[in-house]
């Protein structure tokens, strides 16, 4: 850990890199929310930088997550010694604050009883490490997923199908796809986590 806050001050004049093991920040939110405005001055940093290309997030895997069990702990204690490259990392942004303060019917999101908003990402400028970081993030996923709330935040999402996009919109989804037939029914805006307009859902229905 202490290596990594030393290499992000090394590298990254003015900014600062925050690591703390699971289980053991008490801080409040005063601090939970310096450590978000700081790891997201690195990662900015890192684009600013030109190390990221369009190719440069090549594993990404994400969920809502209501609680960290020790269980879930675990997991965690498990695979992210594992981290595969300087530039790959686990996020955990809370989310129940003023987000928590909406009804889950009235905007798109659903999951506004989450706690924490979570995102695996591997992640180098060399495309011949696209293997060892799709692994390292869809095994880390895989051992997680148990624990955590069910769907995901859909720009941490990578292509994962249309069951994946109902699962993270939930009750939702039917009235986003209704608009989505008024507005886009042949779909043309489909190049992102997918929802399909209803005439679609119902050709792919039938021709199944």
């Amino acid at each position: 850990m202490q290596g990594r806050l030393v290499y992000g001050e090394a590298h990254f004049p003015g900014r600062t890199s925050v690591s703390t093991s699971l289980g053991t920040c008490s801080g409040g939110r005063d601090f939970r929310d310096k450590i978000g405005i700081y790891r997201q001055s690195l990662t900015q940093a890192i684009v600013e930088l030109g190390w990221c290309t369009e190719w440069c997030v090549v594993g990404r895997k994400a969920d809502f997550v209501n609680e960290l069990s020790d269980d879930a702990i675990g997991v965690h204690m498990r695979y992210a010694p594992q981290i595969p490259t300087m530039l790959s990392t686990v996020h955990l942004y809370p989310v129940n604050g003023a987000a928590s303060r909406v009804g889950k019917e009235e905007t798109a999101w659903s999951y506004r009883d989450a706690t924490w908003a979570q995102v695996i990402a591997g992640i180098d400028p060399d495309p011949a490490k696209k293997d060892c970081l799709v692994e390292w993030a869809s095994n880390y996923w895989e051992a997680l997923h148990s624990y955590s709330a069910g769907g995901a935040y859909v720009n941490f999402m990578m292509d994962e199908g249309e069951d994946r996009v109902k699962a993270t919109y939930r009750d939702n989804y039917e009235r986003l796809a209704a608009i989505k037939s008024k507005y886009d029914p042949d779909n043309l805006f489909r190049i992102n986590q997918n929802v399909k307009p209803k005439a679609v859902n119902l050709a792919q229905e039938r021709a199944s």
